[in-house]
């Protein structure tokens, strides 16, 4: 063997060495890395299901509430006729009832249950309903007018929209 030979095998020699000590640090820095993304998979996984689990509880009695609403409104509606109808005297009984139906809001509000603003606001596709389109001086276009039916949203998402009279 000449003496290139023996340094060009020793050379090979030494980069099979070196490239067993780096092949090691690579798999080890694989390996960890592997490590730390599978971790933050499980991270965003557990928050993920977490978020989940909240939505689910925050929507479970979405049905229960949309069949509650039809007797809040009635009950508000028959409180506030009996209010008109009745005498200063005999309205008095109507506090108690009044006080129940702000107990009901309270609840409602508690839960995650928001009336939808109407009244002068902008007709909006998503949170209203529009029933009836009238003309009105010194409205402009596409303003509620009116209040048919109270519209109620549940942590954010529509529960039922309001249904509205516009003006046009």
């Amino acid at each position: 063997m000449s003496h290139s030979n023996k340094e060009e095998k020793k050379d090979s020699n030494q980069s099979t060495e070196n490239d067993g000590k780096i092949n090691w640090e690579e798999k080890a820095d694989e390996y960890l890395n592997g490590w730390k993304r599978a971790k933050a998979d499980y991270m965003n996984f557990k928050k993920e299901t977490e978020k989940k689990q909240e939505e689910t509880v925050q929507f479970a009695n979405a049905l229960f509430i949309s069949e509650l609403l039809p007797i809040i409104d009635n009950f508000s509606t028959d409180v506030t006729g009996a209010k008109d109808s009745l005498k200063e005297k005999e309205n008095s009984w109507l506090v108690g009832f009044s006080h129940i139906g702000k107990q009901f809001e309270g609840l409602l509000e508690k839960r995650g249950i928001k009336k939808i603003k109407c009244m002068g606001e902008m007709f909006d596709p998503t949170l209203h309903e529009a029933i009836e389109k009238q003309k009105q001086k010194d409205t402009k276009e596409g303003i509620i007018i009116k209040e048919l039916q109270t519209g109620y949203t549940l942590h954010g998402k529509v529960l039922r929209p309001a249904k509205v009279a516009v003006s046009g």
